[in-house]
């Protein structure tokens, strides 16, 4: 919830405009950093993963492929798929 001027002078209206502004680009910045490092150690797990010969990436859906496939070839596009 944001803040709200006890008494509504303009001067108290514009530093708490400022000061809510300020808290949500703190908010903002913190959210961005931690999805950020969230990704990079993602990427580190996966590399090391790999260099172990732990991870093969997605497994394929053939069930989903196959779908597609019939879709396709009774006369339908992939957009309108």
């Amino acid at each position: 919830m944001a803040l709200q001027p006890a008494n509504n002078t303009e001067f108290m209206t514009s530093v708490l405009q400022a000061i809510n502004s300020m808290v949500l680009d703190i908010l903002v910045d913190i959210a961005r950093k931690s999805y950020k490092d969230r990704r990079n150690r993602q990427m580190q797990g996966i590399a090391r993963a790999k260099v172990e010969s732990k991870y093969s990436g997605r497994r394929k859906d053939t069930e989903e492929r196959e779908i597609i496939t019939s879709i396709l070839k009774s006369v339908h596009s992939y957009s309108e798929i």
